[in-house]
This record gives structure tokens, C-alpha cells and sequence, in this order.
């Protein structure tokens, strides 16, 4: 076994965000898995090395058993990736920067538009889940505090939103702010009425595109139904935190957002703040598209 072929994971789960293990890796790496849970053993693939317990024990003993033997890197590994890191962030910044003249806004107007305040107030706790809104968030907003970001991880559910930001206010008592694609928020929305209801410091934000994949899209069983991921692209969340009492704003520009957003978390009270962006806006999500089945068979007309 090649050392560039062997992979340790830690603590984390060879899952949606790591492709499944699949895409990208080398189809030769051998993993190594030092989990807790016994049934994420070979869930999605093959694991030569499993180890099972508690981490820190497990890492104790292996380091024991490393004792006496050396290991050697490669010594340009740190640093390529480094470099990688910093080009993929001038990217990044390009993208966000591009994005501000967009008319109607899309996912990276909105989140140039809040990445440089939940950055500057790194105490505040950042709930955030959606298709394009979790994946194009998780790639630019930087945190520098510990347990201060919560998404849905490992499972890659939905409506875990409102749940998790209520929870983390009262856990806290800090202020929150949940950063929602209109199709996540919908499975939990009427829960910031609980927010209301205690007056948390819950700040809400809806990015509504209509959906998810494109809005506009064809619905590809056929007919003149709306595709089954197509929401209301005039929807007004806004009106549902006004319906509970909330501070409420609908913004259409990055300006608004910005002003919007930094007023409702120094209110420290429950807000809600509709981000209007263009049916168009987003893509499949997670850059995962080579997991969609391919027919068996196919079918001319």
C-alpha cells in the first residue's frame, strides 16, 4: 500500500462532504476511519482500517504503537496546499465582488453582502442549511471561533434550521443568525413563531430564488405543472415574521441586506429578512452531480 494512497479520517464521516468518497479521490485510497458509531463503518465505502471508540483513546494507542517509528511527508504537501488555499480565496473574492452589480441579486450577491458582518461579529452563532445557500455559505463565510457554525453535517437533512437556531439561543444566549434557501426554511419556517414567542435574538435570513436548481426550470415529468422543487418566486417571508411580530425586511440589493442585517442583530430581538434574488440563481448543489443514476436503458422517440 502506497503512502498517497491512504487516507486517516477523524472525527468525521465519509459523507456528502467528502463525496462520498467517491468523485475526485483516487479510486485506490485506502481509508482509515477512527469513529465512535460502529454503523459508519463502510457506509459508503470500503474502510481497510477501522477503528471504533472513544478518539482519544484511540488516538493514544496508536500513537503508542507508533512509538519508535518514523514518518516522513512530503515536505511540499503544507505548503502546495497553502497555495491552493489562497488561490481558491482570490477566486472566491472575485465571485463575491463580481456579484455585487448584479441585478436581480444571486446566492453570492447576498452572501457578499453578509460574509463581512458575521465575520466582524465572530460571537455570533450562524445557523445555515439549503442546497446552493448551505454550499456557496460554507465555502465563503470564515469562522474563528469554536461551535459557533451549525448546519446539517452529517446527515444533510433539511428543517433543521429553525430547530437549531432556537436551540442555540436559549442554550447561549447568544444572537443568531440563520442563513436559509426558501425550500429549507419551508420545512421548519413556522418555528420562529417559538422565536417570537421568547423574543430570541434570532435573525432570519431567506435566500428566495423560487426554489432550488432554478425556479423557472421545466418540470421533467412533463405538463404545465410546476416542477416539484419550484416555490413562489414572489413569495414574501418577510410577512411571516410581521405575522409573529418580528422586525421584518425585504431587501433586493446587497445595500439593503447589509443595513438590514446589521440593524436586526444589534436589535437582539427576533428578525426576519426576505433576500429577493433572480429565478435563475443556483445550480445543482454540492458539485455531486456524478451520483445521479444513469439508465439502464434508454429510450428514443
Amino acid at each position: 500500500m502506497e503512502q498517497a494512497d491512504v487516507v486517516m479520517v477523524i472525527g468525521a464521516r465519509i459523507n456528502w462532504m467528502l463525496s462520498f468518497g467517491r468523485g475526485k479521490w483516487n479510486p485506490d485510497v485506502k481509508f482509515i476511519q477512527l469513529d465512535v458509531e460502529p454503523t459508519e463503518i463502510d457506509r459508503n465505502v470500503p474502510v481497510a482500517a477501522p477503528v471504533v471508540g472513544d478518539m482519544n483513546l484511540s488516538l493514544d494507542a496508536i500513537l503508542a504503537g507508533l512509538k519508535g517509528k518514523t514518518m516522513q511527508a512530503d515536505p511540499t504537501w503544507v505548503t502546495s496546499l497553502q497555495a491552493e488555499s489562497k488561490e481558491k480565496n482570490a477566486k472566491f473574492q472575485a465571485r463575491l465582488t463580481d456579484a455585487l452589480t448584479a441585478s436581480p441579486m444571486n446566492h453570492w450577491s447576498a452572501i457578499a453582502a453578509i460574509k463581512p458582518i458575521l465575520e466582524s461579529n465572530p460571537d455570533v452563532i450562524l445557523i445555515n442549511e439549503g442546497a446552493n445557500t448551505l454550499d456557496d455559505t460554507r465555502d465563503s463565510v470564515d469562522m474563528s471561533l469554536p461551535r459557533h457554525r451549525v448546519d446539517c453535517a452529517s446527515w444533510s437533512i433539511m428543517g433543521m434550521g429553525m430547530g437549531s437556531a432556537i436551540g442555540a439561543a436559549v442554550a447561549t444566549g447568544k444572537s443568531v443568525v440563520a442563513v436559509e434557501g426558501d425550500s429549507a426554511f419551508g420545512f421548519s419556517g413556522m418555528d420562529f413563531a417559538t422565536a417570537c414567542r421568547y423574543q430570541l435574538p434570532v435573525t432570519v435570513v431567506v435566500f428566495n430564488n423560487g426554489g432550488i436548481y432554478n425556479g423557472i426550470g421545466v418540470n421533467p415529468s412533463g405538463g404545465s405543472a410546476p416542477a416539484p422543487t419550484t416555490l413562489d418566486i414572489n413569495a414574501r417571508y418577510d410577512k411571516i415574521g410581521e405575522a409573529f411580530g418580528a422586525k421584518s425586511y425585504y431587501v433586493t440589493t446587497p445595500a439593503e441586506l447589509t443595513a438590514a442585517l446589521k440593524e436586526a442583530i444589534a436589535s437582539k430581538k427576533p428578525a426576519m429578512i426576505d433576500v429577493q434574488l433572480a429565478a435563475d440563481s443556483g445550480k445543482e448543489s454540492g458539485h455531486i452531480g456524478y451520483l445521479n443514476p444513469t439508465p439502464i436503458i434508454e429510450y428514443t422517440v
